[in-house]
């Protein structure tokens, strides 16, 4: 049923009647009940949508029989009393597929109405599909069936909404907001987005409008109290009166049609004054977040419900016994800390605040006019995640079986693995095709991990054969776990830490390139070509030098396959008295190693000095026998040249270095 919104249905009594004995089999009393706010009223079987009264489930007969709406008490409507005209308000005669009963319609008063024929239900039904017969547009004049038709069940809503509201909600998507009076607050939330005209209203807590917006965007200054903010969509005008100050929003109407948004904006105003700590958050909504170090989408965003105006508010990183920390501000990046697990309160406080020490529980915090806690914290678990990137891909081998495909990794020395995981998309699909967790394995001791085909080189992490297809397609390297990327699972920007889009003489996987946002990081961005420069040699895509930056394929060329090894050459040379004398990675951009092979326990002076002569390092060092490493820290050197000079004893070996050699 269907009418004013909220109306009352006292009075009014539904009777089924039935075709072949010109009967009423069953009636139902509407006193007491009425319309819902958008004039709806739903009496069905046990599984209907919106139902508001239940009946026993087959109780509607198929047909041919008839619903009739009368206003009259359910006394006059017996099972097997006689079907009547009578105080008749509507009535609806159908059939599923059956022969027309005249004397029906005769006994409701129906034949008076010129060519009105019963709606057969199973006309326009195909494949067994559930349809109903509906008034489109909704409403329409009582006893008249011509604006029947067979629609998908809409039962409690619109058959053929003639105006949608849409919906309305902040500008941050959220339903909800909480201010102080005197902030001068503006409440900035979305415009009518339903079809028609439409309209935006603030309203009291009940539904009572205030005043209509004319602007996205609204000052709550000095309003204490709360209110909602409601769409409204119409055609036609709106009714005179219908909708102004102190009416209902619930009883607008349109000349033609009204609806009302299904969702609203609450909006709370407080005088806001003590201390008022609220509840803490996060800005993405987790109350125990994962934090993975070495990654650059952790800062978390601390919120706060805090509705005090007078107070300070801070937020206190604690251990998991709630023994102070530190301070740290909304936009504290967490990547900062070390592994482990964290809890993040807020306090509100007034006047001077004594603080608690490094050590100290945060209870012991007291201020000279009032503090307050948050009741609850935020969990911070803290991952350590390996700085490594992609730094060879062979994604073919030409000319034979696909055996020695791999992906290498480069980056920290000896370095857990755990929490990363290597994920390859195809460029035909745009998506995941297989999924490697590498939890558990760790880079070697120059920083280098290969997973790989079963007869690659120093193969880590073996898969089977032929996995790595050719291309265009993509090979990405994220912080989480191998369930997190089923197959058919889209490219994100979400934990990504590096990625590798390749082909061989394919057209570009332009999918692959936007999905993971490169085209914006670097635009024009092309996927590198790994049979660009071959001629059936098996070469591989490499990052020359080795390492960084991660995302970008500047410094990718073509070259030998190096598994596992070193792409860019390391200088190796054989000095008297510095056996495999290696310096690596040259170019380099921040730190590098110094390497030889000692036949004794000895002393080696290194004295380093850029073009102009001045030295920039010199100490002593102990070597043993056999190979020595020596790291470099070049991070605050400027660019260019430098010498590096090796004094064992007298016996003297030198070797050119490049710092941040670009390609």
């Amino acid at each position: 049923m269907f009418g004013t919104p909220n109306g009352s249905l006292d009075g009014y009594t539904l009777v089924f009647c039935g075709g072949s004995t010109i009967t009423n089999y069953y009636a139902i009393d509407l006193t007491s009940y009425s319309l819902d706010q958008f004039g709806f009223f739903v009496v069905g079987d046990a599984l209907a949508a919106n139902v508001d009264i239940t009946f026993a489930n087959a109780t509607l007969q198929n047909g041919p029989d008839a619903v009739a709406l009368y206003f009259a008490p359910i006394t006059n409507f017996p099972n097997n009393s006689s079907v009547t005209s009578n105080n008749l308000v509507d009535a609806a005669v159908y059939g599923t597929a059956d022969i027309a009963v005249p004397a029906l319609m005769t006994a409701l008063g129906l034949d008076a109405i010129p060519g009105y024929t019963p709606f057969d239900e199973t006309a326009q039904a195909s494949g067994g599909a559930d349809l109903t017969q509906s008034r489109v547009p909704d409403g329409g004049s009582p006893l008249v069936n011509s604006s029947y038709q067979l629609q998908a069940l809409t039962p409690g809503t619109w058959n053929s909404p003639p105006c949608t509201a849409g919906t309305v909600a902040l500008a941050n998507g959220g339903s909800s907001a909480n201010f102080c009076v005197n902030q001068s607050t503006v409440i900035n939330f979305n415009s009518f987005n339903g079809t028609g005209n439409g309209m935006l209203l603030l309203t009291d807590a009940n539904g009572i409008i205030l005043q209509e917006l004319t602007s996205t965007s609204f000052d709550l200054n000095a309003i204490v109290g709360t209110y909602r903010i409601y769409a409204l969509g119409y055609l036609g005008t709106i009714d005179n009166g219908s909708i102004q100050a102190g009416s209902s929003i619930f009883s607008a109407s349109a000349t033609q049609c009204l609806s009302l948004s299904s969702t609203f904006i609450e909006v709370s105003i407080s005088s806001c004054t003590g201390c008022d700590a609220g509840l803490i958050g996060t800005s993405n909504g987790s109350a125990s977040p994962m934090v993975y170090l070495n990654s650059n989408a952790d800062v978390l965003g601390l919120t706060t419900t805090s509705l005090s105006l007078s107070d300070t508010y801070a937020f206190a990183l604690t251990d998991l016994t709630q023994h102070f920390i530190q301070w740290v501000p909304a936009d504290y990046d967490f990547n900062l800390l070390t592994p482990g697990i964290y809890l993040v309160y807020g306090v509100s406080y007034e006047g001077t605040l004594t603080e608690p020490v490094a050590g100290e529980l945060i209870s012991s915090a007291t201020a000279s006019n009032c503090i307050a806690w948050t009741p609850n914290f935020i969990y911070i678990n803290a991952l350590a995640v390996a700085d490594v990137v992609i730094n060879e891909l062979n994604a073919d081998n030409p000319g034979g079986n696909d055996t020695q495909e791999f992906v290498e990794l480069y980056g920290d020395i000896n370095a857990s693995l755990d929490n990363l995981v290597i994920v390859f998309y195809g460029g035909d699909t745009g998506a995941a095709y297989a999924a490697f967790d590498l939890d558990g394995d760790s880079t070697d001791e120059n920083g280098f991990f290969v997973l790989g085909d079963t007869l690659t080189t120093n193969v880590d992490y073996m898969i089977p054969n032929a996995t790595l297809q050719n291309g265009a397609d993509g090979v990405a390297l994220f912080i989480g776990n191998a369930s997190d990327f089923p197959n058919s699972t889209a490219p994100t920007t979400q934990n990504l830490l590096d990625v590798m889009i390749y082909g061989t003489d394919d057209a570009p996987a332009t999918n692959l390139i936007s999905g993971f946002g490169l085209d914006v990081m670097f635009p024009g961005y092309a996927q590198f070509n790994e049979t660009a420069q071959t001629t059936g040699v098996d070469l591989t895509q490499s990052r020359f030098p080795d390492g960084g930056p991660a995302f970008s394929n500047f410094n990718v060329v073509l070259q030998a396959l190096t598994p596992g090894t070193f792409n860019a050459p390391i200088n190796v040379q054989e000095l008297d008295g510095f056996e495999q004398l290696a310096l690596y990675p040259n170019p380099t951009t921040n730190n590098f190693k110094i390497q030889w092979n000692s036949n004794s326990n000895e002393l080696v002076q290194i004295r380093i000095v850029d073009i102009t002569g001045k030295v920039v390092y010199f100490n002593s060092h102990a070597i043993n026998v056999g190979m020595n490493t020596i790291e470099m820290d070049a991070q605050d050197w400027s660019n260019g040249y430098y010498t590096i000079e090796l004094n064992v004893n007298d016996r003297i070996g030198r070797m050119k270095l490049l710092k941040n050699y670009i390609i």
